[in-house]
């Protein structure tokens, strides 16, 4: 449906929307929910679980590199201090990995160096100035790392890994009950925080087959613009480890797809 707003106006409105709501967010979960509440990790409650959560918070960093990248003149132009939308946008920048820091789910982090990987090999050969953007989000990253001891702590702890991996054998049982078309809603199912099982789980080979129709599709619909890739990469690869294409995370996918693929440009 989304797809049916055409004009200038309604995507602008999105755009703007997307962006306000994020920088509410972003504030909610880490002045609130982390500093004042002291919780253990960043979770933008309405959102979900902090793997949830970081999910939509690597999509939508993923997108802002790649909404910065679209305004590449404006950037090139050195005059960022003096453009008020561009120091909206690396405020909100900043927030985001500090959020991400404080959030700490692994598989967004994967997720993020395929994604980041991609868009660094692609873009950074074309103009070395586009490397300035990638090495301050890396450095952030990196700094937050060494600084922040939770996340440390939780970077190298096997017994969350050690959990999910009974959860994907468990999932595995379910889809031989029926490898076709997949067991439904039986009760041996159980989300196993991988979106190529719960494929398998729910819909069999069947519905894995569907699904990277789907994928193939929706890259021809936006004509294989390498944003939208970036986009795919990360889904794909946080989806090894979290089942990615659900509620809130799957709406945002949905939107920050339709804002790009809608402003697009010869580069892409």
């Amino acid at each position: 449906m989304i797809n049916e707003f055409k004009s200038g106006y309604c995507h602008n409105l999105i755009k703007k929307s997307f962006f306000i709501s994020l920088l509410i967010g972003l504030s909610w979960g880490i002045f609130i929910w982390k500093l004042y509440l002291a919780k253990p990790r960043l979770e933008i409650h309405s959102i979900g679980a902090p793997n949830s959560t970081g999910t939509f918070l690597g999509i939508s960093l993923i997108f802002l590199i790649c909404h910065l990248l679209q305004k590449k003149y404006q950037i090139l132009k050195s005059q960022i201090l003096k453009n008020k939308e561009l120091i909206f946008y690396f405020f909100i920048l900043f927030l985001l990995i500090v959020a991400i820091i404080l959030n700490g789910s692994r598989g967004m982090y994967i997720g993020l160096i395929a994604s980041l990987s991609f868009l660094f090999i692609r873009f950074g050969k074309v103009n070395k100035n586009y490397l300035f953007l990638f090495f301050f989000v890396s450095l952030l990253l990196i700094i937050g790392i060494l600084v922040y001891p939770e996340l440390r702590v939780r970077i190298l702890d096997p017994y969350s890994m050690y959990e999910r991996f009974d959860n994907w054998y468990r999932n595995l049982q379910c889809f031989k009950i029926n490898p076709i078309t997949g067991a439904g809603d039986y009760n041996c199912y159980l989300d196993p925080d991988n979106l190529f099982i719960t494929i398998l789980s729910k819909t069999g080979i069947v519905g894995l087959i569907s699904f990277f129709i789907m994928v193939y599709f929706y890259l021809k619909q936006f004509n294989y613009n390498k944003f939208i890739i970036a986009f795919l990469i990360f889904i794909l690869t946080n989806g090894i480890f979290e089942t990615t294409f659900k509620h809130e995370a799957a709406i945002t996918f949905i939107i920050v797809s339709y804002i790009t693929g809608y402003g697009k440009n010869s580069d892409s």
